[in-house]
């Protein structure tokens, strides 16, 4: 349904219904389309009744909780840090394996994160030094056609021509 007339309801863009739908794009566009959220034209532009897609998150958000299930999902590897790391601690105070592997597996991506991060950094370092390289290459092509240009001007106009035959 679209809403022509010109109030003061704020409108939002379709990026901005869907992330607070938590929705793609295109399922923001089809709510406006259903009906279920007022749009507005603006340009080539669709924009969204900021109050009809805040009501529309809650609905879906009350439907979502509706329909998850009951139990708590179980992961393969557990994420301890903190208070999760001294949950998985025996009655004598020694870690538990489970405490101690999800404490491997938290270093570990921090490991891996830590590497992806430097690979960045180099590479960036790397692309950093070749532009100094082919920026100080072309200032030193641009010194030399500048010195060839002052001398051709230097010489008279006659001599330029004939150096053209």
């Amino acid at each position: 349904m679209s809403d022509e007339s010109e109030d003061d309801t704020p409108y939002v863009t379709v990026h901005q219904a869907a992330n607070l739908l938590g929705v793609v794009a295109r399922q923001a566009h089809r709510y406006g389309e259903n009906g279920r959220v007022r749009t507005r034209k603006a340009g080539r532009r669709t924009m969204f009744n900021l109050h009809d897609v805040e009501r529309l998150a809650a609905e879906l958000a009350e439907s979502r909780a509706l329909d998850a299930p009951q139990k708590p999902r179980r992961t393969l590897a557990p994420q301890a840090t903190g208070d999760a790391l001294q949950a998985n601690v025996s009655a004598e105070g020694m870690p538990t394996v489970a405490g101690l592997l999800a404490r491997v597996h938290e270093l570990t991506d921090r490991l891996i994160d830590a590497e992806r991060r430097a690979a960045m950094y180099e590479h960036t370092a790397t692309s950093q030094r070749l532009l100094t390289d082919e920026s100080n290459s072309l200032r030193e092509r641009l010194a030399v056609a500048e010195a060839e240009l002052q001398r051709l001007h230097a010489r008279p106009w006659l001599a330029r021509l004939l150096d053209l035959f």
